[in-house]
């Protein structure tokens, strides 16, 4: 009883405090969640930019719970290149402040704020 009280008292005087273990951090959106993203981008792009002189391939969608932030990387190819030419274009979007799911989609449609950064990201990687 003296051993352990006086360890108490030792570590009081020193301020070492034993910590619960911490929570693990949430993700922001799980693999799954990635799947789906790229499928819904996937289902806009036939409705919106796919429908011009260009082809895209979403391949990746991830994010960094870190940062807060979720990158979607892409192709952009030249339907009308010609043989020999470079037909592709490797880009990307950054999304900041994505603090949740939510934020990207809700059901089986964009979040209209992710969207509206989304159509603007990607138009503007076309014109670059």
């Amino acid at each position: 009883m003296i051993k352990i009280s006086l360890i108490l008292i030792i570590m009081a005087t020193l301020n070492i405090v034993i910590a619960a273990p911490s929570q693990p951090f949430l993700q922001i959106i799980t693999e799954k969640d990635k799947s789906e993203v790229l499928a819904i981008i996937d289902r806009v792009c036939a409705d919106s930019w796919c429908s011009g002189d260009y082809e895209y391939k979403f391949s990746t969608f991830s994010c960094n719970d870190n940062t807060a932030a979720c990158t979607l990387t892409f192709k952009i190819i030249d339907r009308d290149a010609k043989p020999g030419e470079v037909n592709f274009r490797n880009k990307r979007c950054i999304f900041k402040e994505i603090t949740s799911k939510e934020k990207i989609f809700t059901g089986v449609t964009l979040n209209e704020e992710f969207y509206d950064q989304l159509n603007y990201c990607v138009s503007n990687r076309e014109s670059k």
